[in-house]
């Protein structure tokens, strides 16, 4: 049984994750933001008391999920509504993930990572067996009640098939079997529980009936169980009176067989409980399995849930809106206020939002003023594009893109004290690897590959990297390719500017494939941080950022 609150016919061991999916959380800063969704803000009395630590769990939760792209509109459509479900009931999310973190941990307690492939038949393995069916039947029927008491709050498809997912599996019918099967294997129970009830008078022993036929040679053969339970009597101390009493009543019936004065009767007695017991374990092994999958799914996924309700509060404390995005067309880019959402988190303030209508193009080049945002608005862009495809909300007013599963980030690094090469060679060598990557993902599904670049070839001088940036960027772009770049590099942005307008001259066409963006820098030398349509300039006005330091202004 799938839990299907992050896809709705597959679980979790049938998707693929991002191809370099290390480089775009390092290059995005990511592991700020998977931290974050695992940080628990408390409230008191309108105002934040304490942020929690993060809860590891939840934090590796937030990295396997959003590295995992959703591949479908329908897909995204579909999760979106279930995190919509439980960010307006987050008591819900929260009560799953602590009702399926006791259980897991309840069961590591029975030895449940301890066992071996094969089962083993002893007194003490058939107690754990029984006690685990017990445990997964009882948590199973508090999720299904929770449910339940809570159906008229759920809209989403994923919440109204979980629920009635959990009545086919467990139905009133079904909930009986199993729990007069736990009731008939009571008998095994710890040495402890089993002396209290001796010290209250009472013992629980088994009754087992079998069946079979004669057969050649007058032996008996084709044993079946025909009946097994538990029951309770009063308990006699072996030696004492009463105990007596009892043997001698059992000595004068014809067909009885006193287990207690032989030896190798006891052990045949026990080793035919140990059986009969095995047996109606096997029986419910299936559901154990299954069961027991159905829990580490349903941990995972109200995790990311309980992941996406705490990032909403820590929204609330900055007054910020998270809007759902919507799946767009093919070269289609538009939202409105798109801000850097782990800017928000990690500096504690609010960035400058930037609204852009992008139509019919796979390339945007971003040029400009020096501190002026650009490279900024490239990480809103691709933060909100991981976000937007793992089914979560994103910070801005509006957002609405195509899906890109093959989506790849190539952001200038600090030099590394131990790199062999110099820094032209890595960037090279991690382009190299990205068109690899490109390729096989374009073969697979064309149009579907989106290249963020930020800075790239800065490493070498303005001349090289700028015929190494045109090369590359002009192949990607032949190829299908979507590539958005912020860059320096002033001769490469100027060619294809140039170019692209004689286009127009010579094709006689209004648009090409490329829109040139441009940090706002007002005439005083203020940045705006705002992405404009504008010429790439031939400067980056690095001369305000020298006057700022010199003259202070």
């Amino acid at each position: 049984m799938i839990a299907g609150l992050l896809y709705q016919d597959k679980d979790w061991k049938h998707v693929k994750r991002y191809e370099d999916d290390n480089t775009i959380i390092d290059d995005l800063n990511l592991k700020f933001l998977f931290r974050t969704c695992a940080q628990t803000v408390v409230w008191k009395k309108g105002n934040v008391e304490k942020v929690l630590p993060p809860d590891p769990y939840i934090e590796q939760t937030m990295r396997q999920v959003m590295m995992v792209p959703l591949r479908t509109a329908e897909e995204v459509t579909y999760r979106q509504a279930v995190v919509q479900d439980f960010m307006n009931n987050p008591e819900i999310a929260l009560s799953l993930y602590d009702i399926a973190t006791k259980l897991k941990t309840s069961w590591e307690l029975l030895g449940r990572s301890e066992k071996t492939q094969k089962e083993t038949d002893s007194a003490g393995e058939m107690i754990t067996r029984v006690r685990t069916i017990h445990l997964l039947l009882n948590t199973l029927c508090v999720v299904k009640d929770l449910l339940e008491a809570n159906k008229a709050k759920f809209t989403s498809l994923g919440m109204q098939k979980l629920m009635l997912r959990i009545k086919e599996e467990l139905s009133e019918e079904k909930e009986s079997r199993i729990r007069k099967v736990i009731d008939d294997l009571s008998f095994f129970v710890l040495e402890e529980e089993r002396e209290a009830k001796m010290k209250s008078g009472r013992v629980c022993v088994p009754q087992i009936v079998l069946g079979c036929r004669i057969g050649e040679g007058l032996r008996f053969d084709s044993y079946q169980l025909e009946d097994i339970q538990s029951l309770d009597k009063k308990y006699h101390k072996p030696g004492g009176f009463l105990s007596k009493m009892d043997d001698y009543k059992n000595k004068l019936a014809p067909d009885a067989i006193q287990l207690s004065t032989n030896p190798k009767f006891l052990e045949q007695g026990a080793y035919l409980e140990r059986m009969m017991a095995s047996y109606l374990c096997e029986g419910l092994a299936g559901f154990v399995a299954e069961i027991g999958s159905f829990f580490d799914q349903l941990k995972m996924q109200s995790a990311f849930m309980v992941g996406m309700y705490n990032l909403e509060e820590h929204m609330r404390r900055y007054e910020l809106h998270m809007s759902f995005p919507k799946v767009g067309r093919k070269q289609c880019f538009k939202f409105e206020e798109l801000k850097e959402l782990i800017m928000c988190l990690e500096q504690h303030r609010i960035p400058i939002g930037n609204t852009c209508e992008i139509l019919n193009k796979n390339m945007l080049v971003v040029t400009g003023a020096n501190q002026g945002g650009k490279s900024t608005f490239l990480r809103s862009l691709g933060i909100a594009q991981i976000m937007f495809q793992a089914g979560m909300p994103v910070l801005a007013d509006s957002y609405e893109a195509p899906l890109y599963p093959g989506m790849f980030t190539h952001f200038t690094r600090r030099e590394d004290s131990e790199m062999n090469s110099g820094r032209l060679d890595e960037e090279l060598k991690r382009m190299s690897q990205i068109i690899d990557f490109v390729r096989a993902n374009e073969a697979e599904a064309p149009g579907t590959t989106l290249v963020l670049l930020n800075e790239s070839f800065a490493t070498t001088t303005e001349k090289e990297g700028s015929v190494i940036s045109y090369d590359i960027l002009q192949a990607m772009t032949e190829m299908g390719v979507n590539v958005a770049t912020v860059t320096h590099l002033l001769s490469f942005a100027k060619r294809l500017y140039e170019e692209k307008e004689q286009e127009k001259i010579d094709k006689g066409i209004e648009e090409t494939n490329v829109v040139f963006l441009s940090a706002e820098r007002l005439d005083n030398g203020e940045r705006t941080y705002k992405m404009i349509p504008c010429v790439p300039q031939l400067t980056s006005f690095g001369l305000d950022l020298y006057d700022q330091m010199i003259h202070g202004r």
